[in-house]
């Protein structure tokens, strides 16, 4: 699809072949090939994972001239990156296996409890006695237990640059450019304690002196890369701030793996020029071996879990929740999240947080004490300190009592924090209710809304909840690790779960639209009146809308350096307000909110009243989100964060409104190739390829999750 602002050139010939069939979708004749005409997409589309259009009348850009020449130049563009995509995809196909067949072997009844994943993608299954297969996919014997980490990496001055993995090729070796791990093999041994040891020691990454690249490329990560996927995310210096992932990376060579993977990639995209070209092939490398070598520990990491169980065994379970969550941080970075594999990963992460929930949670009536979790992860014998809310700490004097989380415990929370978000926003491509909307009231919710739900749950609140959080304090609070607060953000779970009931009740046919109104109220008035409060802190205690926000001209702002954004200054830390991009970050994360919250209002009324994107309230609606888009961005590179309200106000919009959200993409500059602006950007131009199919509602009814799966696959907007 063509890139926002791209010029039309000019040449002689003139693209005005006849096309193979004059029934086929438009793809096919615009790339002049043969169209089975299989509806609602053809089948060469669908091997090549592009858009395939179908409409009466022809598109705009099949005009014969500059229009089509430059539609089949980005089509072909895409054709390409798929193509790279499904190499990609081929090299993680042992990890889609074992994510997908994730097993607890320690159940709630003490019986093996298999939860298979809800493939998107054939998957063949596999017994729950036998562990998962390994990532080379050539049907090798399994190892029944962990396998032996590979030897120490020899001295740098034997290490040749690998050359890059042939497509659809087996994994390279895990010996060379790994972090080293020492391990006694001397003979002797029982395989019992060297399966223990080898355990052991797989998690202890050890730093050397000769591995000074590993370390340059950890701290690339730590110091540029880490803040650059989660600008949002300042915890305070007093409470360990970011230590706790120098820790994990150190300890867990999974997630060590992955993050050199990202590290190299985001090294590869910052080289531009034809000088470059050879550093650009060795960072490329280097990415895909760090990749392969993340594929074979995670599936070791997964093997345990799926022979083990996570019941008691907390430590291991965070340790491989952070590394599935790595895996899908990675995919949503490189902008791989149109295809299916994503849902594999994600499916694979939420059966283990489940799971974790359900084995060493202590609950009352179906919610969740999240600090008995954080209990247990406290490495202090006989002592067990009040664990409190992140949001409340920072409420906290020096004069109150104060407790630094551990590794583990920080790597849970933020990790449980950003899975919570995932569940969220993908349920609505899915047409689902979000995976873990059950344990919503318990992490997402303050003091005060669990007692007006449950009142039963006062005596254990009081028991394990700080006495210095506040009433609305809720347990995890998204605002410090995505931007949004968490009601903004349930409630677009809670509208997505609306949107599931109100497609089972229509296949069974007995929707009541009156119960439709009804349950669409209830999510509506809060999410009003928390929108009301909002503005009237935002516009200086006026009340009602922000209307001043509506005057405000647009202001482009120059794109940030990848190492300038998000990053706080020391002083922040103590002495006053944190910034992001140069705002007031607690200004900045109420105007996030707001961005989300207006969506949300978007998304409920397609969801409640159909798809009427011409009603008055719609177009307001719609309006004014592009318009906090365009005035209230931190700073324009921030908008990959904002890859979900982007893309249901793109989908909704006018054709006057086109061009001002092209603008916003232009804006973020050579920086649109992270995250899900693409993905954003490409469902965007599909529904509006479409506009007239749309509006006239050919081929069913249309709606978010359908605008979602435009391009025939559901996209992961995070």
């Amino acid at each position: 699809m063509p890139r926002p602002g791209q010029d039309h050139g000019h040449t002689p010939a003139m693209l005005s072949s006849k096309p193979r069939s004059s029934d086929g979708c438009w793809t096919c004749r615009l790339r002049r090939k043969k169209c089975d005409e299989e509806r609602p997409a053809c089948a060469a589309c669908l091997s090549l994972e592009i858009e395939c259009l179908y409409s009466d009348a022809k598109p705009e850009w099949m005009d014969g001239a500059d229009l089509q020449r430059d539609r089949a130049e980005a089509v072909k563009k895409l054709i390409k990156r798929k193509a790279a995509w499904r190499r990609e995809r081929r090299h993680l196909q042992g990890l889609e296996s074992g994510l997908g067949e994730l097993e607890m072997t320690d159940g709630l009844d003490g019986l093996h409890v298999s939860t298979a994943a809800a493939a998107t993608a054939p998957r063949q299954p596999a017994a729950s006695s036998s562990p998962p297969p390994n990532g080379h996919g050539h049907g090798h014997d399994h190892a029944q237990a962990p396998q032996p980490p590979p030897p120490p990496r020899p001295d740098s001055s034997q290490y040749a640059a690998p050359s890059p993995p042939s497509p659809g090729g087996p994994a390279s070796s895990m010996s060379g450019f790994s972090p080293p791990c020492h391990l006694d093999s001397s003979q002797g041994t029982s395989p019992e304690s060297t399966a223990a040891e080898a355990t052991t020691h797989r998690h202890t990454v050890m730093f050397g002196n000769e591995h000074e690249r590993d370390i340059a490329l950890s701290m690339t990560y730590c110091d540029s890369v880490f803040p650059f996927l989660f600008p949002f995310y300042r915890p305070q210096m007093l409470l360990g701030g970011r230590s706790w992932l120098l820790i994990v990376l150190g300890s867990n060579r999974t997630l060590f793996h992955s993050a050199l993977s990202l590290a190299s990639y985001f090294f590869t995209s910052m080289l531009h020029g034809g000088e470059n070209v050879c550093c650009r092939a060795v960072s490329h490398d280097e990415m895909y071996r760090q990749q392969n070598l993340t594929v074979k520990e995670l599936m070791l990491d997964v093997n345990d879990i799926n022979q083990n169980g996570v019941k008691g065994r907390l430590k291991e379970a965070t340790r491989v929740l952070a590394a599935i969550m790595q895996v899908l941080c990675f995919e949503v970075a490189i902008g791989n999240t149109g295809g299916s594999s994503w849902a594999l990963h994600l499916e694979g992460a939420i059966t283990l947080l489940d799971q974790v929930f359900k084995l060493n949670a202590e609950t009352l009536n179906n919610i969740v004490c999240w600090n008995s979790i954080l209990r247990r992860l406290d490495e202090r014998e006989g002592s067990h300190p009040q664990i409190f809310f992140p949001s409340a700490i920072g409420q906290q004097t020096v004069e109150r009592p104060m407790t630094m989380m551990n590794s583990n415990q920080s790597c849970l929370s933020f990790f449980a924090a950003v899975l919570l978000y995932f569940d969220i926003v993908s349920s609505t491509a899915l047409e689902a209710a979000p995976r873990l909307h059950c344990y919503h009231v318990g992490l997402l919710h303050g003091k005060r809304d669990i007692l007006d739900m449950n009142p039963d749950l006062k005596e254990m609140l009081e028991a394990n909840v700080s006495e210095h959080s506040g009433l609305d304090t809720p347990l995890l609070d998204l605002s410090q690790v995505m931007g949004a607060a968490n009601w903004a953000l349930t409630a677009v779970g809670d509208v997505a779960a609306l949107d599931a009931w109100k497609k089972q009740q229509r296949a069974s046919g007995s929707l009541s639209v009156t119960e439709l109104v009804l349950r669409g109220a209830k999510i509506e008035w809060p999410l009003r009146q928390r929108i009301a409060s909002l503005d009237s802190i935002l516009c200086g205690g006026g009340g009602g809308e922000c209307q001043s926000v509506v005057s405000q001209p647009h202001q482009p702002q120059r794109p940030l350096p990848i190492y300038v954004t998000a990053r706080a200054r020391v002083g922040d830390f103590e002495r006053g307000p944190r910034t992001i991009g140069g705002v007031d970050g607690s200004l900045s994360t109420s105007w996030v909110t707001r961005i989300w919250a207006q969506a949300a209002l978007s998304y409920l009324h397609v969801v409640v009243n159909g798809w009427q994107p011409a009603s008055p309230a719609l177009r307001e609606s719609v309006g004014l989100t592009l318009t906090l888009l365009r005035t209230r961005l931190p700073s324009p590179d921030c908008l990959r964060t904002f890859a979900w309200p982007l893309a249901v106000t793109g989908c909704l919009a006018s054709p006057e409104e086109e061009e001002p959200l092209r603008q916003l993409v232009r804006d973020v500059g050579p920086l649109d190739i992270f995250g899900s602006v693409k993905q954003a950007w490409t469902v965007m131009e599909g529904v509006w390829a479409r506009r007239a199919e749309v509006e006239n509602g050919e081929g069913g009814e249309w709606d978010i999750a359908r605008c979602f799966g435009v391009g025939n696959q559901k996209v992961f907007l995070v």
